[in-house]
């Protein structure tokens, strides 16, 4: 009888280029720990495929990476994936996205955290990494998704 795996890890994924995605992730890894990938959005799902396979994987954060139509239906089945294998999903951002893959997203259950304005995803970081039951439900941030598990 093969012996449960621990699921205890948890993985900051998060863009390289620039000061609002390197600051989502030490946001992230101050509130919750764990590691981080940084990638660019060439090789972005090369990076972040192995994370399929990660038997320990328990929590994955997913920072200021927009999707586009290259990328939107490969990104979207990994974390179909991830979900089915209880991993919690959280994606942080503020580009925009197709309404169809957002519905998708929520199917899955990935939590989703965004702004409606040009907000950037470190502050949404910090929302995310704190208790926001603070806010005032008329502030421009939806969190959609994951319900309760």
């Amino acid at each position: 009888m093969k012996a449960k795996t621990t699921k205890n890890k948890t993985i900051c994924v998060s863009h390289e280029e620039d000061a609002d995605g390197i600051s989502s992730a030490a946001l992230i890894k101050q509130a919750f720990g764990g590691s981080t990938i940084l990638v660019d959005y060439p090789g972005m799902m090369d990076s972040i495929e192995p994370l399929r396979t990660d038997e320990k994987l328990k929590d994955v954060f997913i920072c200021d990476l927009g999707l586009n139509k290259k990328n939107e239906s490969e990104f979207v089945e990994l974390m179909s994936v991830l979900r089915k294998r209880k991993v919690k999903v959280t994606y942080i951002d503020h580009h925009d996205l197709d309404k169809k893959i957002i519905r998708q997203l929520e199917k899955s259950n990935v939590k989703r955290v965004c702004f409606n304005d040009k907000s950037k995803s470190s502050s949404l970081s910090f929302i995310a990494s704190h208790n926001h039951s603070y806010l005032n439900p008329l502030d421009p941030i939806q969190v959609t998704g994951r319900k309760s598990a």
